[in-house]
């Protein structure tokens, strides 16, 4: 994906003829795409008191008459905009100079206020990001003026500041966006006179105890509120800070930067935690074998149902959409299933007696995948009722997982809404598993001849078949994947159908489980076998062709969140339902896979609730509406 800077110049330095100059010196060295919006409060100001119309500001904002508006329209769109333009030309950058109002990029309606008119203030509506995207693919640098219009003929003065969040988040599904707040001051300051106070990071929890105590201004309220809102909708990162260290702001190493933490997640993460975990000792108690998960499905949908959703079942597989779910927008789905094995014989407690002991909680099926099972279930619920998702949501919850059986999700996704991609809960320690082996099992059959083995009679078709034995040990697949390594296949099952100890048997039956990676169609895996035996007479037979290996793309908009949240990506060697999926699917989820099936099977109940910030935290990058 393109990076594309997004940079909102404060008035002080515009007024500043030096500083501009600096300033426009460092934009012009901004690697790849860039957008300069601008205001130039000071100026209009003084044109303003020039021409004695008094000026209103009401919580850092203009108040614009149909006076003030002439005057703004002429400093920013006009005067301004174009001796910008000029100067950027002057440093071989090629711009373009625009209001909102041109090409009709940036449509508004005039603000409507219970309490304070405003006047011709403008609300943005719309950005044409196609118009954008035109002139920025040109190779033009866009340098706006915050200048829009109503579709009626009407201008309209917008907030610079405002303006940029806008552009910034309506081109963040395109670009990877960095939003920058330059003006005349280092950051953020705890202390207004102290020009070294930079609040190096401001998140919401801090933010409301700064306003609250008065350190955050009225001035810098708009901003910073813009500057939560953009990274909300998409935007990568904001930084504020000194215009002059434009570069060092694109950097990272100076200024204030501005962290998302989501205000509900903060303040319900540990009732979800908590309700999230006495479902799973519910889940835990019911016995979920695979093909016998009826009573644990009913207890899926009825707790759905207890939360205000209305679920679906199809099977032993229960699932629901978000509220506003819209036909028109691509779809996630979050699943992951409820069904278990059979409890290990080396168990030493009750496997479904769903104990919490030093923070584990135990349980069979606790760690494989009943947290993510869930933990997915939870975070549908944070979103169920959210309006103006840019993707609807769908959980699953489905059977027959452990034993790869055609009444799960196989059955399942025809009877669903279209799925874009998904995110499938295994335990995964919150990592992304982007690549997946696949799973063909071979019966294979060598033959011999019978005969009695006193008199050495017959050939034996276990010596028959230790060449063959020798090529599934030996042979290596040369396509070796950076993520799964190489094709796997090991000889795990030997028998003869005769039980005589003198009789030579007349055929050697071996069972092979070959782990096939991204590289290999199961019919090459096949040919190349058949190759390498190099005897008719030997049969390959595969169980299923259905276990197939699978990947995600690294560029994939899931694997980005998910390493923007610091998870990393990786190759697994185990199988899951997302062999079974034709749509890009990543897994992921809490726990981890080496407790899968062991005796005493257990997952910490911290690792729930992390699991379910991390999965919200992936999900706000995309889901939140752009």
């Amino acid at each position: 994906m393109e990076k594309l800077s997004v940079i909102k110049i404060g008035g002080n330095i515009i007024d500043n003829e030096a500083n501009l100059a600096s300033f426009l010196t460092a934009f012009s060295q901004i690697e790849g795409q860039k957008i300069l919006i601008h205001g130039g409060g000071k100026l209009a100001t003084k044109m303003a008191a020039d021409l004695n119309i008094p000026q209103q500001m009401v919580d850092g904002r203009r108040i614009t008459d149909a006076a003030t508006l002439r005057i703004v329209t002429m400093v920013y769109a006009g005067y301004i905009n174009k001796n910008m333009v000029a100067a950027l030309q002057s440093k071989n950058i090629n711009a373009l100079g625009i209001c909102g109002a041109d090409a009709n990029i940036i449509k508004a309606h005039k603000r409507i206020n219970a309490t304070t008119d405003y006047g011709f203030v403008g609300d943005i509506d719309a950005v044409d990001t196609e118009k954008i995207m035109h002139f920025l693919h040109t190779g033009l640098s866009l340098v706006v003026a915050p200048i829009t219009h109503d579709g009626t003929g009407q201008l309209l003065n917008t907030n610079a500041d405002t303006m940029a969040q806008a552009i910034a988040t309506a081109l963040s599904s395109k670009y990877e966006v960095s939003l920058v707040y330059s003006f005349e001051r280092k950051g953020v300051l705890s202390a207004i006179e102290d020009s070294n106070s930079v609040i190096p990071i401001i998140n919401p929890q801090n933010y409301a105890a700064l306003k609250e105590s008065g350190q955050v201004n009225e001035g810098m309220i708009p901003k910073l509120d813009n500057a939560f809102e953009a990274l909300q909708k998409g935007v990568g990162r904001v930084i504020i800070g000194d215009a002059l260290d434009l570069l060092q702001l694109l950097a990272g190493s100076a200024g204030t930067t501005i962290q998302k933490i989501n205000y509900y997640l903060e303040a319900n993460k540990h009732t979800y935690a908590s309700a999230a975990t006495a479902l799973l000792q519910k889940l835990i108690a019911t016995p979920s074998f695979s093909k016998e998960e009826d009573v644990t499905a009913s207890i899926l949908f009825h707790y759905l149902n207890d939360n205000g959703v209305t679920p679906n079942r199809h099977f032993n597989n229960v699932w629901a959409a978000n509220k506003h779910f819209d036909p028109v927008k691509p779809t996630i789905l979050l699943n992951s299933h409820h069904d278990t094995v059979k409890a290990n014989a080396g168990y030493t407690i009750d496997p479904y007696n769903a104990i919490i002991r030093d923070g584990k909680l135990y349980g069979l099926g606790s760690n494989d995948a009943g947290a993510s099972l869930v933990s997915l279930l939870h975070v549908f619920l944070h979103y169920y009722t959210c309006e103006n998702l840019a993707y609807n949501i769908i959980f699953a919850g489905t059977a027959e997982e452990e034993i790869s059986g055609k009444n799960g999700i196989e059955c399942l996704v025809p009877e669903l809404p279209a799925i874009n991609c998904a995110i499938i809960g295994e335990p995964t320690g919150m990592q992304l598993a982007v690549a997946e082996r696949g799973l063909m099992v071979l019966d294979v059959v060598v033959p011999g001849v019978a005969g009695h083995a006193a008199r050495g009679e017959g050939q034996n078709a276990i010596y028959n078949a230790l060449p063959v034995i020798d090529v599934f040990k030996n042979y290596v697949f040369p396509k070796v994947s950076d993520l799964l390594g190489p094709v796997q296949q090991t000889v795990t099952v030997i028998e003869t159908i005769n039980k005589a100890h003198n009789v030579v048997p007349p055929d050697c039956k071996l069972v092979v489980d070959v782990r096939v990676n991204e590289y290999y169609t199961f019919d090459q895996i096949l040919e190349e076998l058949n190759l390498q035996i190099n005897n008719a007479a030997v049969s390959l037979t595969p169980r299923s062709m259905r276990i197939k290996s699978s990947g995600i793309a690294l560029e994939h908009p899931l694997v980005k969140a998910g390493m923007t949240i610091g998870s990393k990506p990786y190759g697994s060697p185990t199988t899951s339902d997302k062999a079974l999926v034709s749509f890009p699917a990543l897994k992921m989820g809490p726990g981890e896979s080496a407790r899968s099936h062991s005796a005493d099977e257990f997952v910490f109940v911290a690792e729930i609730e992390n699991g379910i910030q991390k999965y919200i935290e992936l999900l706000d990058q995309l889901l939140l509406n752009k």
